[in-house]
């Protein structure tokens, strides 16, 4: 998934020292076009913050969702637990997470299963890329998901959703099956 760094930043560089803003400076990865890198057609890069996975996946309303009713002392049933890995797996494979893409970074430096925040953008003028470390590249099919996923995410648009699905999903039974209310 990761390799060590290319002699030159690029798409799917992975880089240190991109101010995003916060307290502390994690690391980014860039979203660039490759082919504007190659054909020196850069004014700008956009670059896109890593964050810890775990921290991340772990305060989200989703998984406080699956969390209830765990026990005080932090045992997890079987039940609960393969729900809980089916969850974690759609970050694991980047499924059905449009906002997020799942990185590795361990194969090349120390660093925790990380996230790739589609909202956490920076750009930068691309006369500051030789301030940047570039610490790790981001491989090929990897880097071509990424950006599909990126694409597919700033893509969206915005539609009323129904909030009440229960007789949608009730019609969509085969016949002869019945909800007990």
């Amino acid at each position: 998934m990761v390799s060590e760094p290319h002699n030159s930043i690029t798409q799917g560089s992975i880089v240190d020292g991109v101010d995003f803003g916060f307290e502390e400076s994690p690391l980014g990865i860039i979203l660039s076009n490759e082919c504007d890198f190659i054909n020196d057609k850069l004014g700008y890069v956009l670059v896109a913050c890593l964050v810890p996975a775990s921290e991340t996946i772990c305060v989200s309303k989703e998984f406080m969702n699956r969390m209830e009713g765990v026990n005080e002392n932090g045992e997890i049933s079987k039940k609960k637990w393969d729900k809980l890995k089916d969850f974690f797996d759609d970050y694991i494979h980047n499924k059905g997470i449009s906002r997020f893409y799942f990185i590795n970074l361990s194969p090349v430096i120390d660093a925790p299963y990380m996230l790739v925040d589609f909202q956490h953008l920076v750009s930068l003028p691309a006369n500051q890329l030789s301030s940047l470390e570039c610490v790790a590249q981001l491989d090929s099919p990897y880097r071509e998901q990424m950006m599909v996923h990126f694409a597919s995410y700033t893509a969206r648009i915005p539609v009323d959703r129904v909030d009440d699905t229960t007789e949608i999903a009730k019609a969509l039974l085969p016949d002869g099956y019945v909800v007990k209310e």
